[in-house]
């Protein structure tokens, strides 16, 4: 896939906005973008709802369109659900996607187009635990949720880098043992995972890293 476009969060009027330009992306601990002096607008669009929405990361798809996933605050909640949006590759919506549990916060951080779709990571809330866990979620090529897990840790934890194989199996990197919280950026007080699950999200290994934010990770 070529990948060589990036994407500019603004917020007007409680919506997303996103501004392709051809330029490198660039990954560190957080997606950093490096812009030319004068990069080129090709075309700036809004996607949106009504409430507060953060974009964390955006890729260019195997159909020239583009997704990106983060968080918006609730409609008729305090928190934050987990947010993909995926255009064409002129930037018109052709879905939007949200995933989350009432008053509870879930954020999405990472994404990865895979056979059939997407894997999201991030963080959701789980029932059982009673806490924001490390997740994963996979999306159809049109929107439609297909299986979402979560994988409890020590204390709060959240995916923050996702990539998955030839074979399709998912490598996840992240998070575990912090303090729960509406953002996953920073955790410098947490531990780092490496996480491989099967195509269906379930776990074949789970290791701990000497990073405590966690980092990004593809695979070569």
């Amino acid at each position: 896939m070529d990948i060589f476009n990036t994407w500019k969060k603004e917020l007007h009027g409680g919506n997303s906005f996103f501004l392709k330009r051809n330029l490198m992306w660039l990954q560190l601990f957080i997606c950093l973008t490096a812009w030319t002096q004068n990069p080129h607008i090709e075309w700036h669009n809004g996607y949106g709802t009504s409430k507060e929405e953060h974009v964390h990361e955006g890729w260019q798809t195997s159909d020239k369109g583009y997704i990106g996933v983060g968080q918006n605050d609730e409609k008729g909640g305090s928190r934050t659900n987990i947010l993909v949006v995926k255009t064409d590759s002129l930037g018109t919506q052709q879905w939007i996607a949200e995933l989350g549990t009432l008053d509870e916060w879930d954020v999405g951080i990472c994404v990865h187009e895979t056979t059939g779709g997407f894997i999201i990571g991030g963080g959701f809330y789980d029932a059982e635990t009673g806490r924001q866990d490390r997740a994963l979620a996979k999306l159809s090529h049109k929107g439609q949720l297909v299986w979402l897990k979560t994988y409890p840790g020590t204390k709060a934890s959240a995916v923050r880098g996702v990539d998955v194989s030839d074979q399709g199996e998912i490598f996840a990197t992240g998070y575990t043992n912090c303090s729960d919280r509406g953002f996953t950026f920073i955790a410098e007080e947490a531990d780092g995972f490496l996480m491989k699950t099967d195509s269906s999200g379930l776990i074949i290994w789970d290791k701990s890293i000497s990073a405590p934010q966690g980092t990004k990770v593809r695979i070569e």
